[in-house]
């Protein structure tokens, strides 16, 4: 409806729930992986909230909590009359005047773990089998050579709401794509030149509907002005592919017709 897209959205949408980026840099030392940073989708990461609230709609219902505890994905927030609690807690209210969502009122949520990736392997901080996510392929890169919180960081995000309201994504994914680059031999530059702040993707090309795909645009737009590039849009490398497919992990990775649609958009990237 005359929205102009990330030419990225398109070709990552068919991978489902798994938007996977390989960031590569020509000047990596020899033998050692591509960082990768691994984006969920919805649901897809933890969420934590810490409860002030003027009322409650059970009596059950916590009003007011010391400490952050788990909103997403806490089982025992869903029994039945507790998930009332749950549903008034992880809602968002919209301001018809601002057009924007907020908390509801007394109620605040962080997403923790950004740059680790505890927060998208497990849903569930208990690490119950149902909560599960990302854990599978994050042990396979681990058995490739690949270290947690160094080479594969994970970047996770409020998944209900518009990328628009993603306030403070920058100054996240700063120092966790510098200090991968420069951890592994890239060369970085300074965000706050203003060279690197051109990089930044105009919200424009986003989908509202959509805050996963817009955090794939971003960490693009970042890690070019890091001088870093989607290796995916080259092509995944042979071997890694290989492993894949060892790992019985190829359906996350659509090969050529991901491709394809990569090299597609990247001949379409200067289009409005």
């Amino acid at each position: 409806m005359g929205l102009r897209l990330c030419p990225y959205r398109a070709a990552l949408l068919p991978s489902g729930l798994l938007l996977l980026l390989m960031l590569t840099d020509a000047a990596l030392p020899a033998g050692r992986p591509p960082p990768v940073v691994l984006v969920p989708g919805d649901l897809g990461n933890q969420l934590e909230a810490k409860l002030d609230k003027p009322t409650v709609v059970h009596y059950l219902c916590s009003k007011r909590t010391d400490s952050y505890f788990t909103l997403w994905l806490n089982l025992e927030l869903l029994l039945p009359v507790i998930i009332d609690c749950w549903i008034d807690n992880i809602r968002l209210v919209y301001n018809r005047t601002s057009r924007t969502t907020q908390f509801p009122d007394g109620v605040d949520v962080r997403v923790p773990g950004f740059g680790k990736t505890f927060s998208l392997e497990f849903l569930d901080p208990s690490k119950s089998s149902v909560g599960s996510y990302f854990h599978t392929m994050v042990e396979n890169l681990v058995g490739w050579g690949y270290t947690r919180g160094e080479d594969v960081r994970g970047a996770p995000y409020d998944w209900r709401r518009a990328p628009t309201a993603a306030t403070g994504l920058e100054g996240q994914v700063y120092p966790c794509l510098c200090g991968t680059g420069s951890a592994l031999g890239g060369r970085g530059q300074d965000p706050a030149r203003p060279g690197l702040r051109r990089q930044q993707p105009d919200p424009g090309h986003w989908a509202p509907e959509d805050p996963g795909a817009a955090a794939v645009c971003r960490l693009h737009q970042l890690a070019a002005a890091l001088q870093l590039h989607l290796g995916t849009q080259q092509g995944l490398r042979a071997h890694t592919h290989s492993q894949l497919h060892a790992a019985g992990l190829s359906p996350l990775l659509p090969g050529h017709r991901l491709r394809r649609r990569l090299a597609h958009a990247a001949g379409h990237g200067g289009a409005g």
